[in-house]
Parts: C-alpha cells; structure tokens; sequence
C-alpha cells in the first residue's frame, strides 16, 4: 500500500478502536468505575506499556517538545468532553464536540495546509448533520453554556491537535510522541482521580474485561492515529474520525442491545456518505 491509502486505513482502524472504548467503560461503570477513573487507568497503562515497547521498537526515549504539547491538548480534550456531560446530555455534547472536523477544514483553509473544494465542504456538511440524526440529539432542553463551553474547547482543542500531530508525526517517531502524550495525560489525571477518591478497581470480571479492554482500544487507537495522521493529513484524519460515534453506536446494538430508530439509520447512511466525500 502506498503511503497516504496506509495512513486512511490507520486512520480508519483507529477511529473504530476509538469507537470500541464507550463500551468497555459502561462494563467498568456497571462495576463501580468511573470517567475520572477510566481517564487515569488508560493513560497510565498507555505509558507504561509505551515504556516497555520503546527498547523493543529500537528507540531511545527523547523529549520532544510536540510530545509534551500533543499530551497537554490531549489532556484538554478529555477533560472537557468528560466534563461536558455533567450539564448537558451526552448527545449534545457529541454534537457539539465532533463539530471539530468543520473547525478542521476551516483551519486548513484559512492557512493554506489543504485545499478544500466543493465536495469536501459538502462531505463536512452531510457528516455533521447525519451524526445529529445518528445520535437522535434530544430537542426541547434547556441547555446549561457551560456544558456547551465545555465541549466547544473539546473541539478547539482536538482541531489543534489534529493540525499539530500532522507535523510532528510527519518528522517521524510516532512512538515517542505517543509515549509522551500518555505520560503527561497520566500526570493530570491520576493525581485527580486520587484525590477525587475514585481509583477503584473492578469488583467483578465484566468489569476487569471493561477496564482492560478500555485502556487496549484507547493504546491501539492512538498509535494508530499518530502513525496515520502523518501519511495522510488532519483533514482526512477528521473525516475518517467519524468513524467512531458509528462504531459506538453499532458496539451498544450488538453488545448491551440497544436498539436502532430509522432516523438513526439514514443517519448513519448519511454520515458514511459525507466520510466518502470528503476522503477523496
């Protein structure tokens, strides 16, 4: 495969490992677990697993300065996504926050990374309003700004770290950068989860198999991302991560049998329509 069809499949893969996480961590939830929890035990085991594989690989650990700034984004990201949902329904903090691959072609456009043509722009467009229909956004409430500010710094964020792990990723050391990004995600949010009294492990298996399968998903979806996103670019990286609340939804209809309406299948149709477009 050349490089950039490589990237997308790396891409692809990771948004689906992405999309696989939600599930894994309601078994851990139904096991006492929580979100702070979930961040910290991910991130942890993340660097020390990306600790052990440096020697293995043939790399030295060597700071980088886009390591450090990818994990503070990363950070950021989490936080706000996790806090969003305390004021506002989850739906609606997904809507709001996946609004970053629009942020993404806005960006590139208006520093020349990428040029964006009609079709893209109506790929973005199809996606958005597709993954609104997917995720039957619930109308009528009355919703708090800070839940909203909360996932629209989630997107800011997430765009930036889109722009900037094209570039860092593209100088090469893929594992360093993704070591570091877990590290410090792993300093912020134990320290958190510790003093918030919430590190408690699993008190059953399904939620020992949550917990792990969480922090496998998350470590092979980011190793994905940062190996694809510098073969193919941020902006195919934000289409192709649309992904990811589909795979959700499928993991939730055949894992915890949840249930799919019509408007949520056309959804889904319209949001795989829009990846096409703009992927081209």
């Amino acid at each position: 495969m050349t490089a950039r069809p490589f990237g997308m499949a790396l891409l692809a893969f990771s948004a689906t490992s992405y999309g696989l996480v939600p599930i894994f961590a309601r078994l851990y939830y139904d096991s006492g677990g929580t979100p702070l929890a979930v961040l910290a035990f991910r991130y942890a085991a993340g660097a020390l697993l990306l600790a052990g594989a440096l020697p293995l690989v043939g790399r030295e650990f060597r700071f980088r300065t886009a390591g450090m700034a990818l994990g503070v984004l990363l950070a950021a990201v989490s936080y706000g996504y996790l806090a969003a949902v305390r004021y506002i329904p989850v739906t609606v903090a997904a809507l709001v926050f996946f609004t970053y691959p629009m942020l993404t072609v806005l960006t590139a456009r208006l520093f020349g990374l990428e040029r964006i043509g009609w079709r893209r722009a109506l790929g973005v467009v199809m996606a958005f309003v597709g993954l609104g229909m997917g995720l039957d956004v619930e109308t009528g409430v009355i919703l708090d700004w800070r839940g909203v500010a909360l996932a629209a710094g989630a997107a800011i964020a997430y765009t930036a770290l889109l722009l900037v792990s094209q570039r860092a990723a593209s100088a090469g050391g893929g594992t360093d950068l993704t070591f570091q990004a877990n590290l410090v995600c792993a300093g912020v949010f134990l320290p958190l989860a510790a003093l918030a009294g919430e590190l408690h492990f699993p008190i059953s298996a399904a939620g020992w198999i949550g917990l792990v399968g969480v922090a496998v998903a998350f470590l092979l979806g980011i190793v994905a991302f940062i190996a694809g996103i510098g073969r193919s670019g941020a902006l195919r990286a934000a289409a192709l991560s649309n992904l990811e609340p589909l795979v959700s939804i499928a993991g939730a209809v055949v894992f915890l049998g949840e249930g799919l309406s019509a408007v949520q299948l056309a959804g889904i149709a319209l949001v795989a329509a829009g990846i096409v477009a703009m992927t081209r």
